[in-house]
């Protein structure tokens, strides 16, 4: 029997960035569940408790800052590790994820190895505090 897999949730309202997101990170070996909005994002993530959850920042409804703070705010979402994505590369827009509670915001566009970088480093953060089981990422 192998080893589980990792779950990463996609939260992103345009179809072609997560198409772009699983791309890009297929190569790590993991498993995808998807949404695009904030709404269903905190609902998901109650119900399937990924290993790290991708939000990008700017979406219709509740934009993704907001989502971060509602994630973290719930026992049950806390220790989820959130990597927020956005369009603005001011440091205003890193510290605002920061305080919503996102161990990390990537600014697009992006290297793909970086966005793979982040994900194992938040990945491999979430073993060591506990917050899951030990599975196997491939580097």
């Amino acid at each position: 029997m192998g080893t589980p897999r990792k779950t990463i949730m996609i939260v992103d309202d345009e179809p072609t960035n997560i198409r772009l997101f699983k791309a890009v990170l297929a190569p790590l070996g993991v498993t995808f569940i998807t949404t695009d909005n904030g709404r269903d994002g905190i609902e998901m993530a109650r119900k399937n408790r990924p290993d790290l959850l991708l939000l990008d920042v700017m979406m219709a409804g509740m934009d993704g800052f907001e989502v971060c703070r509602r994630l973290k705010d719930d026992p049950v979402t806390a220790r989820i590790p959130v990597i927020m994505v956005t369009g603005y590369s001011e440091e205003t827009t890193r510290k605002k994820g920061r305080a919503a509670g996102a161990c990390s915001v990537i600014s697009k566009p992006f290297e793909n190895d970086d966005l793979r970088s982040e994900v194992r480093r938040a990945l491999d953060q979430g073993l060591r505090n506990g917050d899951h089981e030990e599975l196997s990422i491939p580097h």
